[in-house]
């Protein structure tokens, strides 16, 4: 299983665990970490906000689904290098829909004001998710 992130021009491929040891963030961990951001605003939904989002610097990561399609993949990459954003594509849209609540979202923009951010940053930068 692999994943890749985008980080300020550089591109990071990490292989992932699926299961889980005490102390090891998961996939599953962050769905729920964007589940309770979703409901206080600190996350939002889909693409179309992400340009002005970034402008303004206000975007902390950006998590995109495997299944996004090449084309859209290709246009994210270019804004998140653009604001100098990490990018995670992990996941499947049905099964993270499922997990966060949001059905048919391939994009969920994750704003700096997201608590927990660092951690997942951190976790990400570790290998960890």
């Amino acid at each position: 299983d692999r994943r890749t992130v985008m980080r300020h021009d550089v591109k990071v491929c990490c292989t992932m665990e699926n299961d889980s040891e005490p102390g090891k963030f998961d996939i599953q961990d962050l769905a729920g970490r964007v589940k309770l951001g979703i409901r206080r605003k600190q996350v939002v939904l889909g693409r179309d906000k992400l340009f002005n989002l970034g402008k303004r610097g206000q975007v902390g990561m950006v998590w995109a689904m495997k299944d996004l399609s090449r084309r859209a993949r290709g246009k994210l990459q270019l804004e998140c290098t653009e604001f100098e954003i990490p990018l995670l594509h992990e996941g499947e849209m049905a099964e993270i829909g499922e997990l966060t609540g949001a059905s048919n979202t391939k994009v969920y923009i994750i704003k700096k004001g997201f608590s927990g951010l660092h951690t997942v940053l951190r976790h990400l930068a570790r290998g960890d998710l």
